[in-house]
């Protein structure tokens, strides 16, 4: 049986949600961060032990000023819960470049990393102003060139996602730790990312532990 150890999430679907009950995007954005809050227990209580949440890609820039603005004082707030999270040993990181960052963001995400680099429970990482493609590039420009250097020169030294899992209906990873999911399972959910449910994950981790995995071999 596989184990789940790290879960990868693009959590999709937090503006249309909120556009079907006439609320502004920026409050759908803020329930998909409690939803974050949900998958951390679930997490704890389903034994895994990464959870990988793609909150703001590098892309989103492109978006309307005043929603880019919500989303990243929206973060600022989660980042500044770095005292909640220790408590609950949860260790903090953010991927991401800072470029585009006003320093007060950049400060807090060094604040949150450092606060809780001792604990040793979940590991929750935050995809934020991120690009699966920059994030290469950016390795490389660190001279990175081989495979393993490449892989120690990423964002974070964590192991690669066991599954991914992109909910409200868009069958993509959008430029989602493209180095680390050469082998990762996919699972795609019509679900909106504040409606996500325990139960589906626990559907969606029942059936990667069954599921056969060959890394390019065979299995006799």
């Amino acid at each position: 049986m596989n184990k789940l150890n790290h879960l990868a999430i693009i959590a999709d679907g937090n503006g249309r949600w909120a556009e079907r009950r006439g609320l502004s995007r920026s409050e759908g954005h803020e329930q998909g961060l409690h939803k974050i809050d949900d998958l951390l227990h679930w997490c704890v209580n389903l034994d895994i032990g990464v959870l990988s949440v793609y909150v703001f890609s590098w892309d989103n820039w492109k978006r309307p000023k005043a929603e880019v603005d919500a989303l990243i004082n929206l973060a600022n707030k989660y980042f500044d819960r770095y005292k909640e999270f220790g408590e609950n040993n949860v260790r903090v990181v953010v991927s991401g470049t800072r470029e585009r960052l006003e320093q007060d963001t950049i400060d807090r995400i060094e604040t949150v990393q450092r606060e809780t680099a001792h604990c040793d429970g979940l590991i929750l990482n935050l995809c934020a102003n991120y690009s699966g493609r920059r994030e290469i590039v950016d390795a490389i420009a660190k001279g990175a060139r081989t495979d393993e250097e490449i892989t120690k020169a990423l964002y974070q030294e964590l192991p690669p996602p066991d599954l991914i899992l992109r909910t409200g209906g868009h069958q993509r990873l959008s430029d989602f730790l493209l180095w680390q999911s050469a082998y990762t399972e996919l699972v795609f959910s019509h679900t909106l990312f504040p409606d996500l449910s325990l139960a589906e994950i626990r559907q969606i981790k029942k059936g990667f532990e069954s599921v056969t995995r060959k890394f390019g071999g065979v299995v006799v």
